[in-house]
Parts: C-alpha cells; sequence; structure tokens
C-alpha cells in the first residue's frame, strides 16, 4: 500500500519521473507484494482488532508504464488465522498467484509452501511474510535462505527438488511438490512447473525491473486496461482525507488514523501517523487526539461548518490538543514549490501564550520561525491603542480572532530558498494554556479548486503575483494596479456580527501624522479603513484609499471578496479593506447586478438547519482592461479638472464572478457532474433601463447574438459558461477537478444557487 501512495505521489508532484510522458524510454515500475488493503474478518482476535486497517485501496496510477503483483490468498478470511491474505489487483500487466488453500480456483499451480496454512503455531503470518520471500529469490540467485537465520529454516527459499523437504514446504495433502519459479516472460515457452523450465528464479520477478534486464530485452507483457489517474482520491473513508488526493502534507488534519484511543492498539505504537519519528522524549502521542464533538467550545461552529456533534450524521474529526510545553514535529516531507503553510488553530481561552512555527532544512539547516500570539485581535500596534485607528492592523495577522470560539486560519510564508527541499515542521506551546491544532497543510484552502493564472509569490511575476491571506488568495497585476482574480471560501462559519466599518466610523484623529498619502489627496475620513496591502512588494507602487476619489464615470472601490462574506470577527472584516482586493466598479455595477448577485449566494445562510450547511468556493476578477484609453483610467478630479492618476489604475470593462457550491465539508472528490457552478459576466457601466415591455439588448465580448435584458439588476441576465469567462480571460479555472468533471461543470450556463 505505501509503494502505491508513492507511485502517486510522484505522478503529482514529479509527473516526469521515470522519464518524460511520451518519451520511448519512459520507465516507472510498480511492484506489489501480497497487497491486503481490505476487512478481514479473522484478523480481530482475542480483543486485538486487526482486522481493517482502513488502508486506501491499491491503485494502478495512470503515471506507471509497467505493473506487477504477486500474491497468495490461503488464509480463510472468516476463519481462525492471523495470517494476512493478499489480492489480485486489476490493471496490472503481470499478476501472478502464488498459491491458494483447497477449493479454489487455482489451488492445483499453487506453489510449494502456498498451499496451506504453515507456521508452527497455526496462522500468525507465514505465507503472506513468504511473498516477499519468493520475490527475493528472484532479485538474487546465490541466497538458499531469505532473510538468513542459523536458528530457523522458515526463509529457506525452494529452488530445487530437494528443498522440498523444508516443513513449511512440504504439503502432504498436495498432489505433487511445485516449484516455485518459472520464467513467464513473453519469450518463455515454459509452462509453470515444467521439468525442462529453470528453477533457480530467473525470467520472472525482478527480471521484469530496469535493472533485471527484462525492460531492455522488451520481454514484459502488458495489459490495455486503462489506469487511475493520479488525481484519484482512494483514501478509505471521507473524513481521512487530507486537502487533496495527494495530501500537501500527510496527516495534517490528524485523521489519517484508526482507533486511536484503542487500548491495544496502543500498546503496538501511540505513535501519531506521520508526526512520528523526531519527537524524542517529549513525544506527544495519540491520547492528545481529540474527537470534536467532545469539545463543548466548538459546538456552534461545529454546527455552522454542517458537522453538528449532536446529529446522527456526525463526522468523526479529531484534532491534536498542545498545551504548555508540548511540541510536535512532522516527519520529514517535501516544501512545495508554491502557496503558503497553513494551519488551523482553536485557543478558547487566551492567556497570553503563544505558538511557534518552525519549518527547518533538513539539510542545510536554514530555519523559517513565525509566532502566533494567544492574546486578543483587537485591531491595536505599537502605533496606537485605538482599535484599528488607520484600518487593518498588521499584528493581528498574528493573533487570535474567531479562533477564540471556533476554528482559525493561520498562514506562515515560506521563502524561496525552502521550495523543493526536504524539510521537517515543528510546533511548539508555551504559556498557561491550551490548544486545538488542526489541517495543516499547504496552499490556501481557497484555492482549494485551483490557480487559476498559476500564480506565484515572486517579484518577478509582476502582473500575476500571487498573495495568500486566511481571508482569501489574490493574483495582482502590478500593470493594472487591480487583482487578476480574488478566490475564496464561504461557509456559515464567516458570518457574523461584525459591523462594516465606514466614514462615520473613522477614530478621531485619523488620519494621524506621517500615514501614506495616496495620490493626489491626502487621506480624509471619506477614505476610512482603506489601506495598501503589506503583502505587495516593497519596491512596488502601492495603490492607497485618497487614489480611487473624486473620480469620474462614478466609479467605487469595489470589494472583490465581499465585506458580508467576512463579519464573523473585526480582523476579517477590516482584511476586506486592502486594495489589492478592489476593483474600480461603477456604481451601478457595484450595487446592482454585482451585490443582488451576492445577497443570494448568502441567502442559504438564512436556513437555521445546520445539517443543511452550504459552503462555497469563489472567484471574482475584472475583463477588459486598455491602457491606451484614457476612459478606463482612474482620473481624478483636481480644481475642476479630471487629471490621470499617476498610479496608472486601470478600469476593467467587465466584472465577473464564478461560484461553486457544495456541502459543507465536502472536497474535490465530492464534486461530480451533478454540482451546479453559476458564472455571471456584468458590464462595469451604468444601467440601461430595461423591463419585459421596454427590453435592451446587448452582447457580451465574443457573443454571436445580443441578448434580450428585460431586467439590467438581475444576475441571472448576464450567466454564462465557465468555458466562456475561460476563453475571454486566458484562465484555467476548476483545474483541480480531473478533467472529464471539469469539461461538463465549465459548459453549463443555468446554474441554479441554493436557497
Amino acid at each position: 500500500m505505501v509503494n502505491s501512495e508513492i507511485v502517486q505521489r510522484l505522478g503529482t508532484y514529479f509527473p516526469d519521473a521515470g522519464g518524460k510522458i511520451g518519451s520511448s524510454v519512459r520507465d516507472l515500475q510498480m511492484t506489489t507484494l501480497d497487497p491486503h488493503d481490505f476487512n478481514q474478518p479473522s484478523l480481530e482476535l482475542l480483543g486485538f482488532d486487526f482486522s481493517d486497517f482502513r488502508e486506501p485501496k491499491v491503485q494502478v496510477w495512470d503515471n506507471v508504464t509497467f505493473a506487477d503483483n504477486y500474491y497468495q490468498t490461503v488464509p480463510e478470511l472468516e476463519g481462525m488465522t492471523f495470517t494476512p491474505g493478499g489480492r489480485d489487483i486489476p490493471s496490472l500487466d503481470v499478476s501472478v498467484q502464488l498459491g491458494t488453500r483447497p477449493g479454489e480456483e487455482g489451488y492445483e499451480d499453487g506453489r510449494a509452501g502456498f498451499t496451506r496454512e504453515t507456521d508452527p503455531l497455526f496462522g500468525f503470518g507465514g505465507t503472506h511474510t513468504r511473498v516477499p520471500n519468493w520475490y527475493a529469490g528472484t532479485a538474487d540467485l546465490f541466497p538458499t535462505h531469505f532473510p538468513f537465520d542459523s536458528e530457523s529454516d522458515e526463509g529457506a527459499l525452494f529452488r530445487r527438488r530437494g528443498d522440498g523437504y523444508y516443513d513449511h514446504l512440504y504439503d502432504e495433502a498436495f498432489p505433487r511438490v511445485s516449484p516455485w519459479y518459472s520464467p513467464d516472460h513473453l519469450g518463455s515457452e515454459f509452462a509453470h512447473g515444467e521439468e525442462s523450465a529453470p528453477w533457480e528464479g530467473i525470467g520472472t520477478g525482478w527480471f521484469y525491473s530496469a535493472l533485471g534486464g527484462g525492460a531492455a530485452l522488451e520481454l514484459r507483457p502488458s495489459s490495455d486496461v486503462e489506469r487511475v489517474p493520479v488525481a484519484f482520491d482512494n483514501t478509505y473513508d471521507a473524513p481521512m482525507r487530507g486537502d487533496f488526493a495527494v495530501p500537501t502534507l500527510f496527516n495534517g488534519n490528524f485523521d489519517a488514523v484508526f482507533q486511536p484511543k484503542d487500548g491495544f492498539r496502543n500498546l503496538i505504537s501511540d505513535a501519531v501517523p506521520g508526526w512520528s519519528f523526531h519527537n524524542g522524549g517529549n513525544r506527544v502521542s495519540t491520547s492528545q487526539l481529540v474527537d470534536l464533538k467532545d469539545v463543548g467550545t466548538l459546538e456552534e461552529h461545529l454546527q455552522k461548518v454542517g458537522n453538528d456533534p449532536s446529529s446522527d450524521g456526525y463526522q468523526t474529526d479529531y484534532a491534536l490538543k498542545l498545551g504548555d510545553g508540548d511540541k510536535i514535529t512532522h516527519n520529514r516531507f517535501l516544501v512545495p514549490d508554491w502557496g503558503v503553510l497553513r494551519f488551523d488553530l482553536h485557543a478558547p481561552t487566551l492567556n497570553g501564550g503563544e505558538v511557534k512555527v518552525i519549518i527547518k532544512d533538513d539539510s542545510s539547516g536554514e530555519v523559517e520561525e513565525e509566532t502566533i500570539f494567544l492574546t486578543p485581535a483587537d485591531g491595536t500596534d505599537t502605533f496606537s491603542d485605538v482599535p484599528y485607528f488607520t484600518g487593518y492592523t498588521e499584528a493581528d495577522t498574528y493573533r487570535i480572532g474567531y479562533g477564540a470560539e471556533g476554528f482559525e486560519t493561520f498562514h506562515v510564508e515560506i521563502p524561496q530558498e525552502l521550495r523543493g527541499k526536504v524539510a521537517t515542521l515543528e510546533f511548539q506551546v508555551t504559556g498557561n494554556t491550551q490548544v486545538l491544532l488542526d489541517d495543516v497543510f499547504f496552499k490556501s484552502q481557497h484555492l482549494l479548486l485551483g490557480n487559476p493564472s498559476d500564480a506565484r509569490t515572486d517579484v518577478n511575476s509582476r502582473e500575476n503575483y500571487l498573495i495568500e491571506k486566511p481571508q482569501y488568495a489574490v493574483s495582482y497585476n502590478d500593470a493594472h494596479k487591480t487583482p487578476n482574480w480574488v478566490s475564496w471560501q464561504l461557509n456559515k462559519s464567516w458570518i457574523g456580527n461584525a459591523i462594516r466599518p465606514g466614514a462615520s466610523d473613522a477614530p478621531l484623529g485619523y488620519p494621524p501624522t506621517g500615514f501614506p498619502d495616496g495620490t493626489p489627496f491626502s487621506p480624509d475620513k471619506f477614505d476610512y479603513p482603506w489601506l495598501g496591502d503589506h503583502q505587495i512588494p516593497a519596491g512596488w507602487e502601492r495603490t492607497e484609499g485618497p487614489d480611487y476619489r473624486y473620480n469620474q464615470r462614478r466609479m467605487e472601490r469595489g470589494h472583490m471578496a465581499s465585506v458580508a462574506d467576512r463579519t464573523r470577527a473585526n480582523k476579517d472584516v477590516f482584511a476586506t479593506y486592502l486594495t489589492s482586493n478592489l476593483i474600480p466598479q461603477h456604481r451601478d455595477n457595484n450595487r446592482g447586478a454585482w451585490e443582488n448577485f451576492e445577497n443570494a449566494i448568502r441567502k442559504p445562510f438564512e436556513n437555521e438547519d445546520p445539517m443543511a450547511s452550504i459552503e462555497y468556493y469563489i472567484m471574482a476578477g475584472g475583463y477588459g482592461y486598455d491602457p491606451n484609453n484614457p476612459e478606463r483610467k482612474i482620473r481624478n478630479l483636481i480644481d475642476g479638472q479630471l487629471v490621470e492618476n499617476p498610479k496608472g489604475i486601470l478600469i476593467p470593462e467587465y466584472t465577473w464572478k464564478i461560484v461553486v457550491p457544495l456541502l459543507s465539508g465536502q472536497g474535490i472528490s465530492d464534486i461530480d457532474t451533478n454540482t451546479e457552478p453559476v458564472a455571471i459576466m456584468v458590464p462595469n457601466r451604468y444601467n440601461l433601463q430595461a423591463t419585459p415591455q421596454n427590453p435592451k439588448y446587448y452582447t457580451l465580448p465574443g457573443e454571436e447574438e445580443a441578448r434580450e435584458i428585460t431586467n439590467w439588476n438581475d444576475w441571472r441576465s448576464w450567466q454564462v459558461p465557465i468555458d466562456y469567462l475561460e476563453k475571454q480571460t486566458g484562465y484555467d479555472f476548476l483545474s483541480e477537478l480531473p478533467e472529464n468533471v471539469q469539461e461538463i461543470l465549465e459548459s453549463k450556463i443555468d446554474g441554479i444557487l441554493p436557497t
């Protein structure tokens, strides 16, 4: 099973492993030995339940060029045995059954030692552990035993007729002594067991590998059965899934466990999978895994995300409890080539402790650290004790807001020097406090369905610069001074009672001395609380709130990620007032179809049924920028004259938005062709008066026929398929979905929002 998951990870992160795709010399082989990934009732014995470890089903992935499997089915799965059985795997090039029990198909062809239970203490693993012995005999023709043990003949290999005298290789009930090896490659003319066939172990097993010679001689059999895409999630159970089919960090959500509180299981190992190798004497164990239904302070949060702990439909969800002095280190992993480190914290008691996060390059020792302060996010900083005196406070990024009542996401930026390196990740907690840690992964949750323009946090990517925040993700275009797109997740947990701030909320004394000036106006209360985004590289010219004031054509500072989508805590509200989240929107656009669409999206959150919770993934942006058209640039009114803003802020001709509705808690694997995405493209201009009696006709870019508009403010008037937006923008939406699902969803034009 481990090999199958490694091959899937290779195909995901290193698609050219084994050679470039399509190359005639490409070779990536996967060999499985007695795969056991199913329920076997006999393995529950004397209170020890090993019947089913909920392992992912072994697959032959589509990056594999040759796959072979060797297995036995001797144990009676519901009998009195503690020997695991193996199984055949569909879609392999070679699959060899070494033996089975009497009465089963293929019994007569069984090899010596694979026709009965052979253990001195009946049924404790013999035929299962003998399969690797068999394969080892094909890799090295010299040994007579594997593994060699001077005290035991249990590892004896069957190469010669005389080897049949070993007890575990002899079966008096079997009609003959069947040899272990016969060549079975394409050039072989021998039937298994034939007297004249070589029995040493040549021409099979290891022979098919690149080093064994069979590949070079082109003697491998092949199958035309279609392989499984590496994007397929073969996790045993939905609650055990990570962020993607191949998680960016194994068991980052602490759910890839089975019976973590079982006493017998913990007698064997109480290590947390994925977090077990580097923790020394201060090791955190499975005893610190907490089922969230047992955490009273999370009851309301769980209801909001559709996993009501008091309902029959509750899905088990574990988090890790850490207290003063606790630390835990993840096993070595490969740092992805892009994406922040993200993790969720719940800190119900804010006593001033700290959570320190340390990422360490395993070879160079280079370290990246960040500290989360377990104090309230109150909007104050070293410059002012007045909450949110100028707007969003950077200090709040690392303080607790919603995390006091639910799970709150925090980010750690990853320096380029750590990309592609093998590293470890450590969390340390200090102070008189306890926190719950969960969902430790890379890449923003808001980009679950894809990074539409393949944006990167690289100063050389000036027109496609990736900014990942806990509240939303942005591809920023410095040439336009607007986002290319903004993407965010929305569920009921993001909706609360925080108030939208405005000019009347500007604190006394705003703006303070030295506050960054916009051009051509100095800030005043009408610009509160808009700020330039400090995540935009320092050498770039940032826009500020005053840059958009007193402009032509009634252009407003239009949020892409809506304020009303982020009202659960003040820090989240103020985080939407950064100019990287702003596109100049005409008043009629912003307050017409666009606003009506936003309200329709949020309507299901009025539903009090917690198990009917809806979750959205939303993307929005502008289209139709023209730097050569002065009418499509922000111009400010100065002394009665409209003067082009020197920062070159462009105005898009259209605004677009894509919404993918899911049930809360669903992931990529739950999205199928029945999912109903909704997309719109709205002219960024003044409205025309349209009624059923007096319709207006409007043609969007690329459309062959004008559409009849009977209500300019009805978002349904502006629905388009996602395919259309891809063609116009050049972006690749929903890129994390399987291509066959993408193709159907992106062609839909009549999606209906949940109500």
